[in-house]
């Protein structure tokens, strides 16, 4: 039965995985992602296709405890448990109450909200919505090399948030009508893509002119500015291990080749799950690290900017003789002692 009344279809996903492309898409299912939209930017020129209100909830999240969106180590954090966000859970229910009335159906995005699920979640359950998840995957190659042309991140460090966000992406929604995406697949073939979705969420099927619209004017193969295969894990000895096992089994989700209340699929999960709350310690010292190198960087910046507003001064200029002068006086007096010797 399609159920397409009162619905709302969260996209979870890392960062540069598709997410925004497959957020686009939504419409063509009827479901509404709301004029409150992030703009376009340079690296993202077709739109981010992000609710402003959801991101800045997601933001004001992460600044409660202490973390940031590209922060690793935010595995299993509950935050019912965080200070001070009751605000936060009246504004999130305000904000669906607001987008879901009249029985309109909205989808929204924002990459932070796969580590942040465990609010939404709740708050989804307050005010009684009727949830739907689409999980994007993309080759974590493709996404770590993304990230490094954007971003500069470490290859390590994409991978290992790349791992996180999948992994919680799937735990977070166990029990949940959801449905995975491959990002290539779905440049390669957005009509069976989006019936797929359909199906999986009890949405109605595309919608012809829409589809159409979607395809031939947003899709484009240049949205892939990076674009790696399967047979390359083998060629990065940065790739850990699980990465590769994720990715394996997130295809055969996307492909229809395994359910995702399978129960191997579910052990699979739940392993790579313990193994990132062992590796907590170490990806917390990570995250520690990262944040006193941006500090050292920002320093850094501020005392060059504060060097150049010297040289750009009229004293430093109007000095200059003056400094000529010492240079040349130094010089002489260390050629002096040498002539001495002779």
């Amino acid at each position: 039965m399609q159920i397409d009344r009162n619905r709302l279809v969260i996209v979870l996903g890392m960062h540069r995985s598709g997410t925004s492309a497959v957020s686009r898409g939504l419409s063509t299912l009827g479901i509404e992602l709301g004029e409150n939209l992030h703009p376009p930017g340079a690296d993202n020129p077709k739109g981010f296709w992000e609710d402003r209100a959801v991101l800045a909830i997601n933001e004001a999240l992460l600044a409660r405890i202490g973390s940031a969106y590209d922060q690793l180590g935010l595995v299993g954090w509950e935050l019912t448990d965080a200070p001070d966000i009751s605000a936060l859970q009246q504004q999130a229910g305000a904000l669906f109450r607001e987008k879901l009335r009249h029985g309109r159906c909205w989808g929204f995005k924002d990459p932070r909200t796969v580590r942040l699920l465990s609010f939404w979640k709740a708050v989804a359950e307050r005010e009684a919505c009727d949830v739907g998840y689409l999980i994007v995957v993309r080759n974590p190659i493709s996404v770590a090399k993304s990230l490094q042309a954007r971003n500069r991140f470490p290859l390590e460090k994409s991978y290992y948030l790349w791992q996180e966000h999948l992994v919680q992406a799937i735990i977070g929604t166990h029990g949940q009508l959801r449905v995975v995406v491959d990002y290539d697949l779905l440049l390669e073939q957005p009509g069976q893509q989006w019936s797929r979705v359909a199906r999986a969420l009890s949405l109605r099927p595309p919608d012809p002119a829409k589809l159409s619209a979607y395809t031939s004017d947003f899709l484009d193969a240049g949205m892939r500015h990076t674009h790696h295969s399967r047979m390359e894990f083998g060629l990065d000895p940065a790739l850990p291990k699980p990465v590769s096992v994720a990715y394996d089994w997130l295809q055969k989700a996307a492909r229809d080749e395994v359910a995702l209340d399978d129960t191997d699929f579910t052990q699979a999960f739940n392993r790579m799950q313990t193994t990132l709350a062992d590796m907590l310690p170490a990806l917390r010292w990570m995250a520690n690290q990262d944040r006193e190198i941006s500090l050292l960087e920002r320093t850094v910046a501020q005392h060059n900017a504060r060097l150049q507003e010297i040289y750009r001064s009229r004293s430093w200029r109007c000095t200059r003789p003056l400094r000529l002068i010492e240079y040349a006086l130094r010089a002489l007096a260390r050629r002096r002692p040498e002539s001495e010797e002779r």
